[in-house]
């Protein structure tokens, strides 16, 4: 299933970015499906960075401990220890600045036909398949080439009609994220992320 919003580049201060959102039941299993958004951050002033970023959750929300105790969730502990962060705003500009490189069994594949694959320790946690010929998803895949991907995560992810809402999941204690990066299939180019997103002056 794939639901298209507005597939707009946005200037952080103007409104929230646009997204696309789809559903992959293809690399989790039966029982859990992934569900996902791809949207672009300009970054910076003069000469702005386009920020690719790709956020996803697990439905039904997974999580273990023991009877009547606390619950921890098994997909932000898992990112956790691949070298996620714990991000404790929902706010794009503090996210891409507290951003830092996750650790290399963590990469994101992107193929010369537009299929992007999330993969962490060797497991698909998330898969989506975008349009190069669409302005957004063309932008979107220009960013990643770059080297990097900002991915945004955890539990309490809402997607909605609107946009992405990350305030519950900030609020509580599940919102992770983490430069990750990508690796292009054998017709581009390879471009590994060497570094953390830099702030280049004011969020626009």
């Amino acid at each position: 299933m794939s639901l298209t919003f507005d597939p707009a580049v946005y200037h952080l201060q103007c409104q929230q970015p646009g997204l696309n959102v789809s559903q992959a039941t293809d690399c989790i299993g039966d029982d859990l499906a992934s569900v996902g958004a791809r949207l672009v951050l300009n970054w910076g002033g003069t000469g702005q960075t386009k920020i690719p970023v790709l956020a996803y959750t697990m439905v039904p929300s997974l999580v273990f401990g023991e009877p009547g105790g606390e619950m921890t969730s098994a997909l932000v502990s898992a990112l956790l220890n691949h070298g996620f962060q714990m991000a404790l705003s929902d706010s794009y500009g503090e996210i891409v600045r507290q951003a830092v490189p996750v650790r290399q069994a963590c990469t994101c594949t992107v193929s010369g036909d537009g299929a992007i694959e999330l993969h962490v320790d060797g497991a698909l946690m998330h898969s989506q398949q975008l349009d190069r010929t669409d302005p957004g998803d063309a932008i979107w895949l220009e960013g990643a080439r770059a080297g990097h991907v900002l991915v945004i995560s955890g539990d309490n992810l809402a997607f909605t009609d609107t946009g992405l809402e990350l305030g519950a999941a900030a609020r509580l204690g599940t919102l992770v994220t983490g430069a990750v990066p990508v690796l292009v299939t054998p017709d581009g180019k390879q471009s590994p992320f060497h570094g953390s997103p830099q702030a280049k002056g004011q969020d626009r």
